[in-house]
C-alpha cells in the first residue's frame, strides 16, 4: 500500500508539473504571436525614459527572450499594449529590435519612489535649425533657407514641415501645447519633421515637450563671422555677434543641447553632414526586423 500510494503521489506531481509547463508554453506562444503581429503596426505612443531599466532585474516578462532594457534619456516607441504591465515596442536606435517594454504603471512600481519614469514625446522628434546667430539675422535666414531647400529635395516624400502660426516668444502654454500636438501628428506616419520656427536659442523651446533635434550651424572664427555680417548696421552687427557667441557658449553646457553641429564653411560638406545625420535618425526609427526573422527562443 505504501508503495502504491507513493507511486500515485509521484504520478500526480508529474501531471501537475506538466500542466504548469503547458500553461507556460501557451502563455509564451500567445506573447510571441502578439509580438509577431505588432511588427508591422504603427507606433501609437512615444516616450523619453527618465530612468534606467534592466530586464535582468525583472522576472515576469511575457516572453523573456524579447524583454528590452533601456537607459535614461533613451526614446521608446510603443506599438501595442499587451496588458497592464507590458507594451510591445522598441528602443529608438539603429539595429534595435522589437520586444516587450514595461508600462508606466509597472515601472513606477519597480522604482518605488513615486517619481515620473516616462515623459511623453513626439513619435518623430522635430528638427530645428539654430545659428550662426539669431533668427532675425539675414545671414542666419540665408543659411537656413539653403539647408531647408536641400532637405525638401533630398527627403522629398519623407519630410513634413510644421510652421507655427505665430512667434514662439508670444505663445502661451495652451498655444505651445497645440504646436506640440501638430508636431506629433506630423510625425505619426514616421516621416521626418522639420519645425520652421523663430526660436533662436535652445532655451526658447524648454517650455513645451517638443524634444527637438537641434542642429547648430556654427561659424566659429570671429573674423569670418564679422566679415559675413559687415552689411548690417553697427548696432545690429554687435547684437548678432553677441547672439552668435551665446549660441556657441551653449556647446559648453552639460548636456550639450545640440544634436548636430555643422561647422563646415563649404555648403556641399554641410549638406552631406546634414544628410548623414538625418538618414541615421530615419533608420533609428525603423530598425525593426521582418516578421519572418523573428524566432522564439527554444532554450
Amino acid at each position: 500500500r505504501v508503495i502504491i500510494i507513493f507511486c500515485l503521489r509521484i504520478t500526480l506531481n508529474n501531471f501537475c508539473c506538466c500542466d504548469v509547463n503547458m500553461a507556460g508554453f501557451a502563455a509564451e506562444d500567445k506573447a510571441f504571436q502578439a509580438l509577431t503581429k505588432a511588427v508591422n503596426k504603427q507606433v501609437q505612443l512615444a516616450f523619453k525614459a527618465l530612468v534606467d531599466y534592466n530586464v535582468e532585474e525583472d522576472s515576469d516578462c511575457p516572453l523573456p527572450s524579447y524583454a528590452l532594457s533601456f537607459k535614461k534619456k533613451n526614446y521608446l516607441h510603443m506599438k501595442q499594449k499587451y496588458n497592464d504591465d507590458w507594451w510591445i515596442g522598441r528602443v529608438v536606435g539603429e539595429c534595435e529590435t522589437i520586444g516587450f517594454l514595461p508600462s508606466e504603471l509597472k515601472l513606477k512600481a519597480l522604482m518605488a519612489n513615486g517619481e515620473a519614469v516616462y515623459q511623453a514625446a513626439p513619435i518623430m522628434r522635430p528638427i530645428v535649425f539654430m545659428g550662426p546667430s539669431n533668427k532675425r539675422s539675414e545671414l542666419t535666414e540665408l543659411l537656413h533657407s539653403g539647408l531647408i531647400n536641400f532637405m525638401k529635395e533630398r527627403f522629398a516624400g519623407r519630410l513634413n514641415i510644421v510652421r507655427p502660426l505665430m512667434s514662439i516668444y508670444s505663445m502661451n502654454s495652451k498655444q505651445s501645447r497645440d504646436l506640440a500636438l501638430d508636431v506629433r501628428e506630423a510625425g505619426a506616419s514616421l516621416k521626418l519633421v522639420f519645425m520652421n520656427c523663430d526660436a533662436s536659442f535652445p532655451t526658447d523651446l524648454d517650455q513645451a515637450a517638443f524634444h527637438p533635434l537641434i542642429i547648430y550651424i556654427q561659424i566659429s572664427r570671429r573674423k569670418v563671422l564679422e566679415r559675413l555680417l559687415k552689411e548690417s548696421s553697427q548696432r545690429r552687427r554687435e547684437a548678432e555677434l553677441s547672439d552668435a557667441y551665446r549660441l556657441y557658449d551653449h556647446m559648453q553646457h552639460t548636456p550639450c543641447p545640440y544634436s548636430l553641429v555643422i561647422t563646415d564653411s563649404n555648403f556641399d560638406d554641410a549638406t552631406q553632414n546634414l544628410e548623414l545625420f538625418l538618414e541615421s535618425y530615419w533608420a533609428s526609427t525603423r530598425s525593426v526586423p521582418d516578421p519572418s526573422t523573428l524566432r522564439q527562443d527554444d532554450s
